[in-house]
Formats: C-alpha cells, structure tokens, sequence
C-alpha cells in the first residue's frame, strides 16, 4: 500500500517546516531509513528519512515551499501498487494540502528608497516646460525634485522618478508571521500569557571580572586558543550559581515544576530576522574553554542555519545579551517552559564609593524575569546575588591571582594641561605663518613685559597666573603656570598668585585654582 511521507514535528514548538531540496527525485527507488528530504525549520536544516520503501511516486512539496507539520509532502509507491490505486492517495493527499490552507502567502514588497539629492532651494532653477507641466498635473512641489539635465536642469523624467519613488515610500512593508518570525510570536505570546513575570534588576561592578578575562586572555592567547569573551565568563558564573540555587534551573507547567538537575543553558543569538537560541547540555560540568568553544560553535551554527534539533530543546535557564547592542537595561521575556531569564545590559563606566573612597568603576546592570508560579522574590533575589558576588569576585572561581584593583577619580579639572599647552603653542606657530605682522607685533609686546627688570620673571610670571586665573583664560593658565615654573616658582608660590585672583574674581576663579591649576603645577613640576 502507497505511503504518505508527511511534513515532521521536529521540535515541541515546530508548526511549519520549508523544503529546501529533496534528496530523491519521482521514480528513483528508495529505502525505508534512507534521507530522502532536507526541511529547514527555526533557522534549522534537518534530514528526514524515509518512513518506507519504495519509489518516490509524487513530490507534493516542492523546494521552497513551506508546509504544516503532518501534512503530506509526498508519496511513495510500494510494490504491487497499481495506478488507480496511487492516484487515489495523491488525490486524498491533494484535498489535505487544500483544507490545510498552506498555500496563502504574504509577498514581502522590496522597497528601494529614492536616493536624495541636494536641491538648492534658493535662486532661479532650470526647468524644462514639460517637466513643469507634469509637476503642475501631479501636485508636485518642483523644488523637492532633483535635476539631472545639464547645469542641474529638471526634465520630465525626474518628475517621474520622484513620483514613482515617493509612491513607492508609501507602501508598507510586510513581513509574514511565519516561519522563524511566527514561532517567536508565538512563543512571546505563550509566556506572557501563562507565566507571572516579575523582573528584578541589580547593578553589578565588573572591573575584577574585566582584569581576570584580560589575564586569562594573555594566557590563552601565548597557548594559540581563542580568546574568552564576557558571554562566556557570565555563562560559567551562572551555571555555577544555578547549582546553587536549583529553583532557578527549572520548568515549570500548570500542574507541575520540574527541578532539572542538569543545568542546560541557552545563549540568545540575534539574527537578521529574528532570534534563537541554541542550548548549551550540560553548561555545569564543563570547564570555561569548553563553555567558550560551545557558545562560539553554537553562534556560528544558528547564524549558518546548521542547528540540529537536539542544540534547540532542553534549555533549563537561558541569557540574553543585549549590551552589545547599547541596551543598559531590559525586561527580558522567559523562554517556556523554564522558569528564568538573565537580561546582560551593557558596561559603563561610573564613580563609585568603594572602601570609602570615590573610583572609576566598570558596571553592568544584569535584569532577572522569573515565574512567580515557580519561584518567589526571595530566592530569585539570593540568586541574582550570587551572580552579583561572582562576577564582582571571580578571581578564586577561576583559580587565578586576585587582584585588589584601585582606580581613583581624577582630581582637578581632567583636562590635560600638557595637551592644552601643546594646542597653544602649535597654534601660534600656524598663526605667525598666516599672520606674520600681528604674531610678530604681539611676541614684541610680550617679550620686554616678561623681561628681567626692577621685577623679576619669575614674580612677573607669577602676576600673570594671578590674571590667567582672574579672565578665566585655559590657555594662560597653562601657559604662564609653565613659564613660572621655568623660572623658578614653586608651587605654593603659584597658589598664592591663585589666591590672589579668588580675592577678586570669587568663585569662578576658585573653580579654576582648584582645577586646572593644580593640574598644570602637577603636571610641569614633573617635568
């Protein structure tokens, strides 16, 4: 009896499944187990073996198309089958490919945008008579419209351009709910619809973390392996913490949680058009080259569409990274049935008080959404702890030197005084090629000013602060904070001249004395 080769479930989620070549043509013999079919579903291509043996009678799939699962693909004939007999079960297989309704698709319109020209809006713009005409019957604003005739002339077929671009503009663009796009819906819909979602959120610093993956990466590197990312270090951080705290390595359904003790970590890859995520069995026995080498595997698989079946099921946690993206934060949505998501948002650098004293810190903000049927705050809050403790704390997990990291604020203004210096000097050096007589007049009054005389350069250059630091002038500051320095100043000297200035100029003058000053002493006194 002819057989019907039907579209596969191959995953919990899968609805429909695209042919993307068959492997047999009609009328070649083929054998029971034999790959007859290649179906690619969530970005993943899958060989399907034929259910008998026989010859391919009828393709009823073919390539490109997409079909519902247990709906027929094909037919094969099997020995002693006769004509009317085929044509009976491709007919019944025909009238099931109709009710299912498989062949209604959405075309996706291609937009070309128009591309944008210049157009001067000012002063009189040549135009042809018939293009004038045509804009004049079509409502169309001849200034918007770029000129391709000589000397920028508009000519009847720019008007055309513009109105078919502008129609164009105007239509939307669909993209199916179908395919990868469709069962992401779905899922999304799933979970927000079964799931108590509550996201808590805690700010982690992650400068240890930062120097361990650079001294780790010194190592790989002098042993010729792949460097290690943060995505790997946080996904080893949180197998371990999942271990811990095994409420949050679960599954959970309407009747039932389900307590995994096998930590299978999914990894959320961004795609061109949508999002998967490939799971990681067995994250918390693996060691964190291992971890680097599966995320790097996985990623390249799910953007190649090489994923097998078995690399999409079984996730008990997964995390999602969007700091790469410039997010800081975010409510991640639970991947079901698991009851967890970790949302990474991007580094940032921040003051932070830390041991009493104000640093320069990296920080991150990690986002957990749980289940509240599965999980209460409170272990979901000692588990984002944990990771928060790991992460700020890595060094001991990981077997390397801790490293007690100092990083204090800059004082003073943060401006380079030696850059600033630098800028002034270079500057007058193009000035006096551009402007000769008015650099040079200025170099002629400065010279005898500054000149040894009833006072010396030193208590000149001095007096000089005091005024820089009084009209609030960057450049002075810098510049005669040096020369006072070369001639001799010290620095409670140049303070006092400061002192002088804040006598007269208030706060302003304050600002600058306790900023760029003390910056300028700083930096020319090493000098």
């Amino acid at each position: 009896m002819a057989v019907k080769v039907l579209m596969p479930k191959l995953g919990l989620t899968m609805k429909k499944g695209k042919v993307t070549s068959w492997l047999k043509q009609e009328g070649e013999a083929v054998t029971k187990g034999e790959e007859l079919v290649e179906i690619m579903t969530e970005k993943v291509a899958s060989k399907m073996e034929a259910p008998a043996s026989g010859i391919l009678y009828r393709v009823l799939a073919e390539k490109g198309s997409t079909v519902p699962i247990i709906v027929p693909i094909a037919v094969i004939a099997e020995e002693g089958d006769d004509e009317t007999t085929l044509q009976q079960i491709v007919n019944e297989a025909l009238a099931e490919i109709a009710c299912s309704q498989v062949q209604e698709t959405a075309k996706v319109a291609e937009v070309k945008k128009a591309e944008v020209k210049p157009i001067e809006l000012g002063g009189k713009r040549k135009i042809s008579p018939r293009a004038l005409r045509l804009a004049q019957d079509k409502g169309v604003d001849i200034n918007l419209v770029a000129g391709s005739g000589p000397e920028g002339r508009v000519v009847e077929q720019d008007v055309l351009d513009y109105v078919e671009a502008v129609a164009k503009e105007q239509e939307p663009q669909i993209i199916p709910m179908e395919g990868m796009r469709g069962i992401i819906a779905e899922r999304m819909s799933e979970s927000c619809r079964n799931a108590a979602r509550v996201t808590i959120m805690q700010e982690v610093d992650v400068t240890n973390l930062q120097d361990l993956r650079e001294k780790l990466n010194i190592s790989f590197v002098a042993q010729g392996k792949d460097k290690i990312s943060y995505t790997d270090l946080l996904a080893a951080i949180v197998a371990r913490a999942l271990k811990e705290n095994p409420l949050l390595n679960a599954r959970v359904s309407a009747e039932e949680i389900e307590l995994c003790g096998s930590v299978n970590l999914g990894i959320a890859v961004a795609l061109d058009d949508g999002l998967v995520v490939p799971v990681m069995h067995q994250a918390h026995r693996l060691s964190l080259e291992q971890i680097s080498v599966n995320i790097k595997s996985l990623a390249a698989k799910a953007r190649s569409g090489e994923l097998e079946p078995d690399e999409l099921r079984g996730g008990t946690f997964t995390v999602s990274n969007l700091g790469m993206f410039g997010a800081e934060g975010f409510t991640p949505i639970i991947n079901p049935p698991e009851t967890a998501i970790l949302g990474v948002g991007k580094m940032l650098e921040k003051p932070l008080l830390k041991d009493g004293l104000l640093e320069r810190r990296l920080t991150m903000t990690l986002s957990l959404s749980f289940d509240h049927r599965a999980v209460d705050g409170s272990p979901a809050a000692q588990f984002l702890n944990r990771v928060k403790e790991l992460m700020e704390n890595p060094h001991p997990l990981f077997r390397m030197e801790e490293t007690n990291l100092r990083r204090p604020l800059v004082t003073g203004g943060g401006k380079d005084p030696k850059k600033i210096l630098e800028s002034f000097t270079d500057g007058m050096g193009r000035f006096s090629e551009e402007a000769p007589d008015i650099a040079m007049g200025f170099n002629s009054l400065m010279a005898p000013a500054f000149a040894e005389g009833e006072l010396s350069t030193r208590e000149k250059e001095l007096m000089a602060v005091a005024l820089s630091v009084y009209i609030k002038c960057e450049y002075c500051i810098a510049a005669h904070v040096y020369k006072a320095i070369q001639a001799g100043a010290n620095a409670e000297e140049i303070f006092e001249a400061a002192g002088v200035a804040v006598a007269f100029g208030g706060g302003p003058a304050m600002a600058y004395t306790v900023t760029l000053v003390q910056d300028c002493v700083k930096a020319f006194s090493e000098e």
